[in-house]
């Protein structure tokens, strides 16, 4: 009995260990997801690139390219993923699977976009040299980039691991309106009360018919 005894309460600490350990997953999945959509969101209106242009009087124009001039995908993947943190705790399953490709994929997109930015500078800031030069094809005679196309992709390449998370480790994780059904044996439905026996109800109903039960 002492050794069942002990079995017992390691099985419980077992439990309450791999509870513990999914509610962590689960809070730092959702907190991860909103500090890295906040990034994104807060990277879209700072510089990534700082650039010269010649204007069309020949005039050389310094300016500056932000996160929604020059990756603009990226300004939108902070609002998927501060979306996929709402949805997290009310969704389950397959659907919660599903939203964890839904953030691969698009911190895939982003990652892919802030490298184009890193490599192609110049590109990425034409869009915003042609408003300022007036010029089509504009002409970007120097270019420097910032540090927040950097710590954009730094941000989506956490979301990728934790969607890989999402998707592999995500089913057992709490969720929002989950009900405890009692077990089965405890859903029958409540008795009146006390059956009375045969012979016992025989002489009520003996007596209910004006009859003597003890003859």
């Amino acid at each position: 009995m002492l050794q069942q005894g002990q079995h017992g309460a390691v099985r419980g600490d077992d439990r309450r260990n791999a509870a513990s350990r999914r509610l962590t997953e689960f809070t730092l999945t959702i907190g991860g997801l909103v500090v890295v959509g906040g990034l994104l969101l807060i990277a879209g209106g700072r510089p990534w690139i700082r650039f010269t242009t010649v204007s069309a009087a020949g005039l050389r124009l310094s300016a500056v390219a932000t996160g929604h001039d020059a990756a603009g995908t990226a300004y939108a993947a902070g609002f998927v993923f501060l979306a996929a943190a709402a949805a997290m705790p009310a969704v389950r399953a397959w659907l919660r699977r599903l939203l964890g490709i839904l953030i691969g994929l698009t911190a895939a997109a982003t990652v892919a976009t802030c490298g184009s930015v890193l490599a192609h500078p110049a590109r990425a800031a034409a869009s915003r040299a042609e408003a300022v030069s007036q010029l089509r094809p504009p002409v970007i005679t120097a270019t420097s980039v910032m540090i927040w196309p950097w710590l954009a992709g730094a941000g989506a390449l956490i979301a990728i691991a934790l969607a890989v998370l999402v998707a592999v480790r995500s089913a057992p994780w709490p969720a929002m309106g989950r009900r405890y059904d009692r077990a089965p044996q405890d859903r029958r439905p409540p008795t009146a009360g006390p059956a009375r026996s045969a012979p016992e109800a025989s002489a009520w109903d003996r007596l209910d018919r004006g009859e003597d039960p003890t003859v």
